[in-house]
């Protein structure tokens, strides 16, 4: 039989009194040396990867009513692939309860992490390398699809995405096969709720394998019910620059059955 699952570590310390409450204070859970690969156990999907370490501590988790505090989360070292080998026979359709949570993230760090997608049937694969990212004083309200954070930082990245069975271009923009490299992104006071969105950006750079380069971008984007606002933004590219301001009615995002 195949291992599904190896921990080399698993620590976890949990305070036992507040259960009584409906209360959970992790003092700490850490886990290190992990290998998964779930092989034939789900038809249709194998997740298979390695983690490093991931550490974490919660107070404040309340199952009534649905509210909880993550102190602080990392996650280090982890590589893992999902391969989806046949979505059609997952049944979707099902009603569930709808999510009521309330979570607060306060320290959340990741370091050399990647993400693989790979689904053969489509003849499609997206990949995400993080070399380290960041998020502080974070807030998600699941009902209510709300999220907000103070700060959020993404350093020296990568992004891949092929599709369909034709060849990569040899030369120029080709947009079934993208590869983003040296990806750097922090922005400020970021909030979105439906298209109430808000952000301040400090600092959106990359690289393409077409050649394209993003060495700085500063700006801010505010959306509400009405229109989306830019009230500036300056991009520079390796030999260029564009500096400008906008507003625009939603209506510009709608598809029109004129074509």
């Amino acid at each position: 039989n195949d291992t599904i699952l190896d921990v080399s570590e698993l620590t976890v310390k949990v305070q036992m009194l507040p259960l009584i409450k409906k209360q959970v204070e992790i003092d700490g859970i850490r886990i290190e040396g992990v290998s998964v690969n779930t092989a034939g156990l789900i038809d249709g999907m194998r997740l298979k990867g390695e983690l490093g370490e991931l550490f974490l501590n919660s107070h404040g988790v309340e199952l009534t009513p649905e509210t909880a505090i993550l102190n602080s989360f990392s996650l280090k070292d982890a590589r893992l692939a999902l391969t989806l080998a046949d979505t059609a026979s997952v049944d979707t359709t099902e009603a569930s309860e709808p999510l009521r949570w309330k979570i607060r993230l306060e320290d959340i760090r990741l370091d050399n992490v990647s993400f693989f997608l790979q689904m053969p049937l489509d003849t499609m694969d997206v990949g995400l390398e993080i070399g380290k990212a960041s998020l502080r004083d974070g807030f998600v309200d699941l009902h209510k699809e709300l999220y907000r954070a103070s700060e959020f930082s993404l350093l020296k990245s990568k992004v891949t995405y092929n599709s369909g069975s034709r060849p990569q271009a040899e030369n120029g923009f080709d947009p079934s096969h993208v590869g983003l490299t040296d990806i750097n992104v922090s922005l400020d006071s970021i909030y979105y709720a439906g298209n109430n969105i808000r952000a301040l950006i400090r600092q959106f750079e990359l690289k393409e394998r077409s050649g394209l380069q993003i060495v700085s971008t500063e700006g801010e984007l505010r959306a509400d019910n009405e229109a989306i606002h830019v009230p500036s933004l300056r991009m520079n590219t390796a030999n260029s620059f564009v500096e400008f301001n906008a507003m625009a009615d939603w209506s510009v995002t709608e598809q029109s059955g004129q074509g």
